[in-house]
């Protein structure tokens, strides 16, 4: 790529190009709509790149869907309460064997 090229633009492009589906940046490139040539390269690289890690991203089941995190809040809430279920009884048999002796 060439060195007159904008950074802020060149951050833009790629912050729109990850925002965007892998068949409408491949539909673009076959349309020749990105006519830039450093615009080009940089689609040409998203898509291989994620042709490389098998395809777009997920539509609902990545790290941040509503569902995992939905999953991992229930998670944290049942070691939660099997924590204060092991600390009352740690905490009985403390006072059984005090109040024996």
């Amino acid at each position: 790529m060439s060195d007159d090229i904008d950074p802020q633009e060149q951050a833009k492009f790629l912050a729109l190009l990850r925002r965007s589906e892998t068949d409408a940046i491949v539909q673009k490139l076959d349309d020749n709509t990105i006519i830039r040539d450093w615009k080009r390269q940089l689609a040409e690289n998203e898509v291989e790149r994620r042709k490389g890690r098998g395809g777009s991203q997920p539509k609902g089941g990545g790290a941040h869907s509503p569902q995992t995190h939905a999953a991992a809040q229930l998670k944290g809430w049942i070691i939660t309460g099997v924590l204060i279920v092991c600390a009352v009884l740690i905490a009985y048999v403390y006072i059984a064997d005090q109040m024996s002796n």
